[in-house]
Order: structure tokens, then C-alpha cells, then sequence
């Protein structure tokens, strides 16, 4: 075969190989394309959750700061009254017993804003109560503050879940119970709680105006990005369906055992 038919050869096979080529380059293309969305998808999640947790700092400082500080120091200038006229003897039984009765109505009051500033933070029932009665709780409060009529139906109460896997489903429960007070317009949630072959389904269900499909399936917002990024780090999925006639159903499905030979301490 002459140099001349060889290159001919050559030349056809890499007009041949062309196309084949040029499709790898734009599946590359698109691979690296989809990679620094989902980088930047992540670092716009960690920098939500990094403004969050700033926030959280904020108003618990400002709490103890404006509520706390103010009630221990009204308690201090009391207590001050208080042992100046026992020493003198300057006050009657009357007005000691009205000036003790006050400072216990503020000393209540001051233990009711310490035990609901703690579970804020976190219920303590999580702990010692486990998922199921955290959830109903916070379903309780949710109703209390909001005044939207909400309820839960309980089909798993004997749930054991570890510590980790539990704070992660509670966060995103409250992440839905959040976006449903700040955007659903909702008047009515249902919440259902279920384990059953090997899984844990949470479903908190709204009567609101829903979410645009694109919202629900791509999960845009960095709400449901965050609520993707810890139902994964789960080995779970999380799901956003409309609800007839109206609404929105924020579907949560993990498996009840973990993966993992050390289970996580804490998934937030």
C-alpha cells in the first residue's frame, strides 16, 4: 500500500471518528458543567447555613441579653430593697410579703424564657422522648404560634431512631413547618409520621398556594436545597408533590438503619 492510500485511510477514519469525538467532548462538556452547578449549589447551601446559625446566635444573645439580663437585674435591685429594710426594719409584713410574692411571679416568668429559649435550641424531649413526641410537640407550638390548625397522625410511636439520624429529620421538619408559615398561605397541615419495611416516611402536607413545578423539581431555593443535602447525606430522598385541590406535601423516605458502622452524633 503507497504513503498516499495510507494517508487517504487516515484521514477517513478521522472523519469518521469525528462525530464520536465531538460527542464525548460535549458529554465532558456538560459533566463539568453540572459539577460547578452542583459546587455552586453546595457553597450557596453552606453559606445559608453558616447565616443561620449567625442568626441563631443573634437572637439567642439578644434574648438573654434583653429578657434574662433585665429580669436578674430587677431580681438584684429587689433583693437589695429587700435585706436594707429587714435590716432596718423599715417595712412592714405587708409589704415584704408583696415585694417576695412579686420577685417569685419573676422568677417564674424568668425560668419560663430560660425553658423556651432552650427548646429553641433543642427540644429536650428529642433526647429523652425520642422523634415521635418532638415532632408532635413542635406540631403543637407550630398551631399555637401561627394559629394554622395542625395535627399529627402518629403510625410510628414506638420509633427508635439514633440521636443523629433523629436531630437531622427534626431540622427538616422544621424547615418545612417554616416555609409553610413564611410562603403556603396555608390554614390547615397534616403531619404523618410512619415506619414500615425498613423506612421512615415524615409527609407534612399543606391547603396553601404550592410551589411552581419547576421549584419542585429542581429544589432552586436554598430551603429545599438544604432539605436535598441532608435527606442525602441520609441515604434518603425528600420530595416536594402537589396536594389536591391545593397545597403542597413535603415527603420525606429514609431507611430506619444506618450505613454506617459509627453511627453520627450530630447531622446538623
Amino acid at each position: 500500500m503507497s504513503q498516499a492510500d495510507s494517508d487517504s485511510r487516515a484521514s477517513l477514519q478521522f472523519a469518521a471518528d469525528a462525530p464520536e469525538r465531538h460527542t464525548v467532548e460535549e458529554r465532558l462538556r456538560e459533566a463539568h458543567e453540572r459539577l460547578r452547578e452542583a459546587h455552586e449549589q453546595l457553597r450557596r447551601v453552606s453559606a445559608r447555613a453558616r447565616t443561620r446559625r449567625e442568626e441563631d446566635r443573634t437572637r439567642v444573645a439578644r434574648e438573654l441579653h434583653d429578657q434574662l439580663g433585665q429580669a436578674l437585674t430587677g431580681l438584684k435591685i429587689d433583693l437589695h430593697w429587700l435585706g436594707e429594710r429587714i435590716v432596718d426594719q423599715r417595712a412592714s409584713t405587708e409589704d415584704l410579703t408583696a415585694k417576695v410574692a412579686a420577685m417569685n411571679r419573676l422568677l417564674d416568668d424568668t425560668i419560663w424564657r430560660v425553658r423556651r429559649i432552650s427548646s429553641e435550641l433543642r427540644p429536650p424531649m428529642l433526647d429523652k422522648l425520642g422523634l415521635a413526641a418532638a415532632v408532635e410537640w413542635q406540631t403543637e407550638e407550630f398551631a399555637r404560634q401561627t394559629q394554622i390548625n395542625a395535627r399529627v397522625r402518629m403510625r410510628a410511636p414506638s420509633l427508635q431512631l439514633d440521636r443523629g439520624r433523629a436531630t437531622s429529620v427534626f431540622r427538616m421538619f422544621q424547615e418545612a413547618l417554616t416555609n409553610i408559615a413564611s410562603h403556603s398561605q396555608a390554614t390547615s397541615v397534616t403531619v404523618t409520621l410512619a415506619a414500615g419495611g425498613g423506612r421512615l416516611t415524615l409527609t407534612v402536607a399543606d391547603n396553601g398556594v404550592g410551589i411552581a413545578s419547576d421549584d419542585r423539581e429542581h429544589g432552586d431555593s436554598l430551603g429545599l436545597m438544604g432539605m436535598r443535602e441532608r435527606a442525602a447525606l441520609l441515604d434518603g430522598e425528600i420530595m416536594f408533590r402537589p396536594t389536591r385541590p391545593k397545597g403542597t406535601a413535603v415527603v420525606l423516605s429514609i431507611p430506619l438503619a444506618e450505613r454506617r458502622r459509627t453511627p453520627r452524633e450530630d447531622w446538623t
